[in-house]
């Protein structure tokens, strides 16, 4: 019995030049951004068809990795966000602010410092002490200046970084609390009192 190879071996060619066809697909793809079967077929003719598939599964897979990647980074945008909101937050240490700061709170604190108002029983004198300087040196000294006096102290943080804790020359020790912290404005509070200083 004779057998017919002819159409075999015909449809093994077309089977190579089908995979050629494919290989090329995804680089099809990339140069010509086919959108509908109608203008394939005008530049490659309907006897492509299954070129056309490929590049078509090929074009909605990348859609489909472009809409993951996406929404991945959508997800991150957000969480990032949300990080950033809770870390400033947090990061409020003082309750007139500010929110955050680059500066540590010792970096902030020392310096030179002129009294711009005084609060007592929630009444706020202005001009009461003009004339008086506050020095915080880096080696914690604190030095008052009023008039024509002046008086020494030694200044260190509380380990919460929320107190400055004074102590005289005699020995006598008081603390006052920071309700406000920034490169030029400093508010410290002790018991019905407030004090606003500015930076000279």
């Amino acid at each position: 019995m004779s057998h017919n190879i002819s159409k075999p071996l015909h449809l093994y060619k077309s089977h190579l030049s089908i995979k050629k066809k494919v290989s090329r697909c995804k680089l099809l793809y990339t140069v010509y951004n086919f959108t509908t079967i109608n203008s394939f077929h005008e530049s490659y003719g309907k006897s492509n068809h299954l070129l056309y598939i490929c590049i078509h599964k090929q074009t909605q897979t990348i859609l489909d990795k472009n809409k993951r990647i996406m929404k991945n980074l959508l997800k991150l945008s957000i969480i990032i966000a949300l990080g950033i909101m809770c870390f400033i937050t947090g990061c409020k240490k003082y309750d007139d602010g500010p929110a955050i700061s680059l500066r540590s709170t010792k970096a902030r604190i020392i310096g030179c410092w002129e009294i711009y108002s005084y609060t007592d029983d929630g009444v706020e004198y202005f001009n009461e002490y003009s004339d008086s300087e506050i020095e915080f040196t880096k080696d914690g000294e604190l030095i008052e200046i009023n008039e024509d006096d002046t008086y020494k102290y030694t200044w260190e943080l509380s380990s919460d970084k929320k107190t400055i804790e004074t102590t005289s020359e005699n020995g006598s020790t008081f603390n006052h609390t920071i309700k406000r912290l920034t490169k030029n404005e400093m508010w410290l509070e002790r018991d019905s009192e407030i004090l606003k200083l500015v930076s000279k």
